[in-house]
């Protein structure tokens, strides 16, 4: 296991190869970032009633050891992190994954389905539900060979620290999606353009909680191909001159089955060519 050494960048130290130069781009990236939130005005916060600097709600996010060489690439989209104010979630995602924490992360459904997806589609959809390894397992093999070849970001930043957080702040979301002036700079398109993914999955991100003319300069000109009713959207994306795939499902926290709400059409939807499973 890698020592983590770089103050400056906990997680550093865990890439390898042409990632550290990567990682290197996406810091600069997330700094660039914080600078232009750290310009708006201060933000209450909820549980407290102070105020608080705009940039003391950002968290990082980005991509996991061994990204750039899976294929295919997949970065999952959710709409916002938890408890994150001011740390880096790949970090945190990797002491997670690294923890062995057994049970806890197969009890997660929110872990345990993003840990089923990456594995289907490393397969190129071709396993069976009922023959994936258990998520733990998963995990273990991932932390093993430092190797976890997928990333998880969020369309805000801006860490939502509430002690009733279970649900999203849509109006910490929209202050955040202001806050970066994406016509000036649009940084969470460069976010994506630096991780380059030939897969996106979102997380519900159209249900209504987020402005649509946010969602169209974060997403622009996609194109709908095939719906599976009440379960998921595939739509068409150009990006770095690439149509590529992006996939819309539930979030992963939402109380369903593994299999028949996400795993299955995931899986149909991505691999159409697959055969049936």
């Amino acid at each position: 296991m890698a020592k983590k050494n770089d103050i400056s960048d906990p997680a550093g130290s865990y890439f390898k190869g042409s990632e550290i130069e990567k990682r290197k781009d996406l810091n600069s990236l997330m700094k660039s970032w914080k600078e232009t939130v750290a310009e708006g005005n201060p933000i209450v916060f909820h549980d407290d009633k102070k105020k608080y600097s705009a940039v003391d709600y950002f968290g990082s996010d980005g991509f996991m050891p061994g990204y750039f060489s899976a294929s295919p690439r997949v970065v999952f989209v959710g709409r916002e992190s938890r408890g994150n104010s001011g740390t880096d979630s790949v970090f945190e995602d990797i002491e997670f994954l690294n923890s062995n924490k057994g049970d806890k992360i197969g009890s997660g459904s929110f872990w345990r389905r993003i840990l089923y997806v990456i594995e289907g589609i490393k397969n190129k959809g071709k396993t069976p539900f009922d023959a994936l390894p258990e998520a733990t397992e998963i995990a273990n093999s991932m932390a093993a060979r430092e190797d976890y070849g997928f990333s998880k970001i969020n369309i805000s930043k801006y860490s939502n620290d509430r002690s009733d957080g279970g649900t999203a702040d849509a109006q910490l979301i929209r202050r955040f999606l202001e806050d970066s002036r994406f016509a000036d700079r649009n940084f969470f398109r460069e976010e994506l353009a630096l991780l380059d993914p030939d897969i996106i999955i979102t997380m519900n991100l159209w249900n209504g909680k987020i402005d649509e003319k946010h969602l169209e300069v974060c997403f622009p000109q996609m194109e709908l191909v095939k719906t599976i009713a009440d379960k998921a959207d595939l739509w068409k994306l150009p990006l770095n001159g690439k149509s590529i795939k992006l996939l819309d499902m539930w979030h992963f926290s939402k109380p369903g089955s593994d299999n028949y709400d996400y795993y299955a059409p995931a899986m149909q939807l991505l691999f159409p060519e697959r055969g049936k499973l």
